[in-house]
């Protein structure tokens, strides 16, 4: 990774106009699949549902709690109605990972270790459109 053109004087005297890092991350390919459904009730409405697996691509010695790239489970729901020239949506994606544990760390300064991140997620989106 490498930064450039930073705005604090202080933090580039010290540490010059160019820091170049490592993250040794060493992610593995993964297993991703996807499905969904939409079923139209009638003309002005329709739900949907879905799901999602990504497999963690992580390693346990390189994990970052920075990264939510263990979230591996998601499923999702969403409902549409039409009324109008308006349009309006809700729909929520609820992601559950697993527990990762790092004993030993391979990042600088074994930072991490002998630690356990656990993340769940849920969002919920609103929307609303105008059909001009």
């Amino acid at each position: 990774m490498e930064l450039t053109d930073g705005n604090n004087e202080a933090f580039n005297k010290m540490l010059g106009p160019v820091i170049n890092d490592v993250f040794p991350v060493n992610w593995d390919k993964v297993l991703s699949f996807r499905f969904g459904y939409e079923r139209l009730i009638n003309k002005n409405r329709a739900i949907r549902l879905g799901y999602l697996f990504d497999e963690n691509p992580m390693k346990d010695e390189t994990l970052l709690p920075v990264a939510p790239g263990i979230l591996e489970h998601f499923v999702t729901a969403g409902y549409s109605h039409k009324f109008e020239q308006w349009e309006f949506d809700i729909s929520t994606v609820i992601g559950v990972g697993s527990t990762e544990r790092v004993n030993e760390s391979d990042l600088v300064g074994g930072f991490f270790e002998n630690s356990k991140l656990e993340v769940n997620g849920f969002l919920l989106y609103l929307g609303a459109k105008y059909h001009f």
